[in-house]
């Protein structure tokens, strides 16, 4: 048995010998946990509504983020999940502000008059949701999160034109 928290460390004829079993880290304390989800969670939904997009401005300030939660690796990338869980509830939100107009969005990114504001949005929860298997497949955190915006960033210009 050979244990590892950076599988991506490990040279790879050590690695093509080994079969790869992923476990969960162990919870220390379901309050403590879930008060600081609810923590980071609401000072995501703060930076979305600071910097809307904005990588050079947003992602220093979600990477604090990451860092602050946790030392330990996976400390880490389960705060990257919780950052990318955020974003599709945000943009979830914004679907239904389509649907109910009466309902105003939680991140101020969106033109709501734009012909395909549905298949765009539709677009960056697909892009959100394959950055988080890339965080689960332990790519680069800070890498993930700034492409991550990036390609946010890129499809939101389909709104503004």
């Amino acid at each position: 048995i050979l244990l590892a928290e950076e599988p991506e460390r490990l040279l790879s004829t050590i690695k093509s010998r080994c079969q790869i079993v992923y476990f969960n880290a162990l919870a220390t304390s379901t309050a403590q946990n879930d008060e600081q989800t609810e923590l980071l969670k609401a000072s995501v939904r703060a930076i979305f509504q600071k910097y809307p997009l904005s990588r050079s401005k947003a992602a220093p300030e979600l990477l604090k983020l990451v860092e602050a939660f946790g030392k330990e690796t996976s400390q880490q990338r389960h705060a990257a999940q919780l950052i990318f869980e955020t974003a599709i509830e945000t943009l979830r939100t914004h679907v239904v502000s389509i649907c109910q107009p009466d309902q105003s969005p939680l991140w101020p990114i969106l033109k709501h008059d734009h012909p395909d504001h549905l298949e765009l949005l539709s677009e960056m929860i697909d892009m959100t949701l394959q950055s988080s298997v890339q965080i689960a497949r332990y790519a680069s955190i800070p890498l993930i999160i700034e492409s991550w915006l990036d390609q946010l960033s890129a499809i939101q210009t389909g709104f503004c034109r």
